[in-house]
């Protein structure tokens, strides 16, 4: 959560902040189990149809991996299921990201199931190996998140047409390389403080269209909004996937209402609008937001309080399955 990747790692160094940022939400954490967590509702994941929250294993290039995935109690085989994949950022976890990208009370209402991918750890450090400057270690984390979600219909009725991938910073990368390179199986991708490396663009070839957002602050440190020598800037990632959708040239561009006035930030929602076949591409702008998720429930400083990521992001994932927008006849 704290960072994009393993090329973050000099800059995180050099954010003292960033420390203390992580020991405070490990005492988050440790505060919210202590008032309500609970080991034993976990489930075996080799039980078909189990619910709850289920802490699983599967082998991948000769490695164990890890997941945490997420099912409603409401789950039944008789209805294919979408399934959000949500990824960590950079030395963070699978746990972390459940519970500040939180789409749980989400997928309780809205009927959907997530899982929560584990990175491999590389120099002390779990992370994805998205390709180029944020590169991190050999592992082939496409493949498997693919295994992953072959694992998860195994036992599962998935709606294969409502995959869908999201996560934060060097998370939003990775789903941004999914929409890349599994673009068969991603119905759509939202990046939260991540952007695309420069090699990620140059070797995407998607061969079809791919509903894309992206939520950023200007005055994220950790993922600069501008860019850098290894990482596009956003308004390069929007105009690459603009253009990907055959979307019209010029976006719309709207205030969001500044609900919160304490929080220092307000937003823009950029929309790109006339893309081929339905397949939405969306940016909310956060003016002076941080590395942060919008509306998650620990107030780091540089939140935005205007939006909800989470249920953005579900509200445009729920527009879309791989063949476009819902309900449009594609």
């Amino acid at each position: 959560m704290t960072g994009g990747s393993l090329a973050f790692s000099s800059t995180l160094k050099s954010h003292k902040d960033l420390n203390l940022f992580r020991l405070s939400f490990a005492a988050f954490l440790i505060m919210l189990c202590a008032a309500g967590c609970d080991s034993g509702a976990d489930k075996k994941p080799s039980q078909p149809g189990a619910t709850g929250t289920i802490h699983g294993t599967i082998q991948h290039g000769g490695v164990q991996r890890e997941y945490i995935l997420y099912v409603p109690g409401t789950y039944t085989q008789d209805n294919a299921w979408p399934l959000v994949l949500n990824y960590h950022g950079y030395g963070s976890n699978a746990a972390e990201q459940m519970e500040y990208g939180d789409f749980r009370p989400l997928a309780d209402q809205e009927s959907f199931i997530v899982v929560h991918p584990l990175g491999v750890v590389v120099d002390g450090n779990t992370q994805w190996n998205v390709g180029g400057g944020a590169k991190g270690g050999a592992a082939d984390d496409v493949a498997f998140t693919d295994a992953l979600i072959k694992e998860i219909e195994a036992s599962y009725s998935l709606d294969s047409t409502r995959i869908y991938a999201t996560g934060m910073s060097n998370g939003g990368y990775m789903s941004f390389f999914l929409a890349c390179m599994l673009s068969e199986t991603i119905a759509a991708a939202a990046s939260v403080t991540g952007s695309m490396t420069k090699e990620m663009r140059t070797n995407c070839d998607p061969g079809r269209r791919t509903a894309i957002m992206q939520i950023h602050g200007t005055k994220d440190s950790i993922v600069p909004y501008d860019g850098n020598e290894w990482s596009l800037s956003i308004d390069s990632v929007m105009q690459f996937w603009a253009s990907n959708n055959q979307c019209a040239d010029s976006p719309v561009e709207s205030d969001v209402a500044d609900i919160n006035k304490n929080d220092g930030s307000t937003v823009a929602h950029v929309t790109y609008g006339g893309c081929a076949g339905g397949y939405g591409v969306e940016h909310y702008r956060v003016v002076n937001g941080g590395h942060t998720w919008p509306g998650a429930g620990r107030n780091y400083p540089f939140t935005n309080y205007d939006i909800d990521a989470s249920a953005e992001i579900w509200r445009f994932f729920n527009q879309h399955d791989i063949n476009g927008r819902r309900g449009a006849g594609n």
